[in-house]
C-alpha cells in the first residue's frame, strides 16, 4: 500500500520474535527497497520450467532434490504437490516410493489440494485404487473443514454453499471413477451421477467420466450424450487430451451409424451448436423483468454515483470481490467484451465491486488495468437490492432500465466473450424507449 516505514517496523518485529525467519527477511528487504535472493523461489521456479516443458524426469528429479535439501523451507509444500504431478508423467517410482511422496504431502499440509492430486496420481498409475477410494472420503472431509474453517472469509453466503457444493463434486467424481476404474460400475454410477447432481452437470471432467463409463457399458445413445455434455464445457489446458478422447469417442458412434468422417464433423458441430442456442433459450424464457432500482454505489473514492442518472443505454452489470478466482477469470473475458463496444454510446459495462478492503480493489484494478468504470456496495446492500448472494454476478439491463437477464457464477462452457455480445446484441436490437 506503499506504507513502507510501516511495513519495515513490522517486519523488525516479527525478526525480533524470530530471528533469521526467512518470509520476514525478505519482507525487511523488500521494504528497504532492496529485494533479497530468495533459493527456494529459484528452485521451485526451476522445477515449473521443467513442467511447462513437459520434462517429468527433470521435474521430478528437482522436486525430490527440494525436498532431500530443504526439509524445513516453507515452499516444501509447494515440492511435494510438484513431486505429485510429475509422477503423473509416468517416470519409473515404486509404489512405496509414490506412497511416501502422498504422505509427504499430505504430513506437510493435509489440504484439498492434497488429496485430489493424491488420488489423480494413483488413478492414473492404476495402484493402490482401494487408497484412492479411502482419500477420496478423506479428501471431501479436509475440503468441509477448510470450507467451516474460513466461512468468515467468503463474505456472501452464497459462496458458501457454492464451495461446499464444489468440494462434493470433485470428490464423489473422483470416488466414482476409482470405483470405476476398480471395475465397481455400481458405485461408478451412483457416485460419477451424485457428482453432476452437486455440479448442476457443468463439470468436464464428471461428463466425461459419465460418458467413458456409458460407453463402458454399450450404452451408446448415452456414451454420445454425455460426451456432447463434455465437449459443450470449458475445460482447463491440461484436459485438453481428453476433450480430443471424447471426440474420437463420438466420431466411432456416427461411423459405427454410418456416416462419412465428414458428415461426423458437421453433425458434430451443428449439435454443439444446437445446445448453445438451447442455452439461450433458456435464459431468454426466465427473463427477470424487474426494473433496476437505484443503487448505492459510489465510485473506488467514495464519491456517490447514480446509475439511474444514464438511463437509456444497454448495461452490463457485474458485481465482482477482487480477491474470489471466479471473478478473477471471469473479468478478462468481461474485458474483451467491452472492447468490442467501447465506442458504442448505446451500451455501458459497468463493474461493481463488493470488496470489503478498498486497498487489496484498488491494487487489483491498478494490476489489471481494466478500462470499465468501476463502482463499489457492500455485499449486504447487494444482496438487500438485488439478492446477490454469490460472485461473479451479472445482469443485463435494457435501455428502459429494466433486468432483463441474470446470470449467476462463471459461465462454464468456454464462450464467455460471444454470450456477453449475444446478450447485448439481443437488447440493442430492440426498440428504444421514447424519452
Amino acid at each position: 500500500d506503499g506504507r513502507a516505514g510501516e511495513a519495515r517496523a513490522a517486519f523488525e518485529r516479527a525478526l525480533a520474535l524470530t530471528a533469521g525467519h526467512p518470509a520476514a527477511t525478505r519482507g525487511l528487504a523488500r521494504a528497504d527497497g532492496t529485494p533479497a535472493a530468495d533459493p527456494d523461489a529459484e528452485a521451485i521456479a526451476a522445477i515449473d520450467a521443467a513442467m511447462k516443458a513437459g520434462q517429468s524426469a527433470t521435474q521430478v528429479s528437482l522436486a525430490r532434490a527440494f525436498i532431500a535439501t530443504r526439509p524445513d523451507s516453507p515452499r516444501i509444500v509447494d515440492a511435494y504437490t510438484r513431486l505429485l504431478s510429475g509422477l503423473q508423467g509416468g517416470v519409473a517410482a515404486s509404489v512405496a516410493e509414490i506412497d511416501a511422496a502422498i504422505d509427504g504431502r499430505l504430513d506437510a499440509r493435509p489440504d484439498p489440494l492434497a488429496y485430489s492430486t493424491a488420488i489423480n496420481l494413483l488413478n492414473t498409475r492404476g495402484v493402490r485404487l482401494d487408497r484412492a477410494r479411502e482419500l477420496a472420503v478423506a479428501g471431501m472431509a479436509a475440503g468441509e473443514r477448510f470450507i467451516t474453517e474460513n466461512e468468515p472469509s467468503y463474505k456472501l453466503d452464497g459462496k458458501v454453499q457454492a464451495s461446499r457444493d464444489r468440494n462434493r463434486a470433485q470428490f464423489t467424481d473422483l470416488l466414482g471413477w476409482t470405483a470405476f476404474l476398480q471395475g465397481d460400475l455400481a458405485t461408478a454410477e451412483q457416485r460419477l451421477d451424485e457428482a453432476a447432481r452437486y455440479s448442476s452437470g457443468n463439470d468436464f471432467l464428471n461428463q466425461f467420466h459419465r460418458g467413458q463409463l456409458a460407453r463402458h457399458k454399450g450404452e451408446t445413445e448415452i456414451a454420445r450424450e454425455r460426451f456432447f455434455d463434455a465437449l459443450s464445457l470449458e475445460a482447463p489446458p491440461p484436459l485438453a487430451p481428453l476433450r480430443q478422447t471424447a471426440e474420437d469417442a463420438i466420431t466411432a458412434i456416427y461411423v459405427t451409424d454410418g456416416a462419412s468422417a465428414a458428415d461426423t464433423a458437421t453433425n458434430i458441430a451443428r449439435e454443439l451448436e444446437r445446445r448453445r442456442d438451447e442455452r439461450r433459450r433458456a435464459l431468454l424464457a426466465t427473463a427477470v423483468g424487474r426494473p433496476l432500482p437505484r443503487l448505492p454505489t459510489t465510485s473506488v473514492a467514495g464519491t456517490p454515483v447514480d446509475l439511474l442518472a444514464e438511463r437509456g443505454n444497454v448495461t452490463l452489470l457485474n458485481f465482482f470481490a477482487a480477491w474470489w478466482g471466479a471473478c478473477r477469470a471471469e473479468l478478462p473475458l468481461i474485458q474483451k467484451a467491452y472492447e468490442r463496444y467501447q465506442g458504442d454510446p448505446a451500451v455501458r459495462f459497468v463493474l461493481v465491486s463488493v470488496d470489503d478492503d478498498p486497498a487489496r480493489l484498488e491494487r487489483y484494478m491498478a494490476e489489471r488495468k481494466f478500462a470499465m468504470p468501476v463502482l463499489r456496495m457492500t455485499r449486504e446492500q447487494a444482496a438487500a437490492l438485488l439478492d446477490v448472494q454469490d460472485t461473479p454476478w451479472t445482469f443485463y439491463v435494457d435501455a428502459s432500465g429494466v433486468i432483463r437477464y441474470e446470470v449467476r457464477g462463471l459461465e462454464p462452457h468456454g464462450d464467455a466473450v460471444a454470450r456477453i455480445s449475444w446478450y447485448i446484441d439481443q437488447l440493442k436490437a430492440e426498440k428504444p424507449p421514447e424519452r
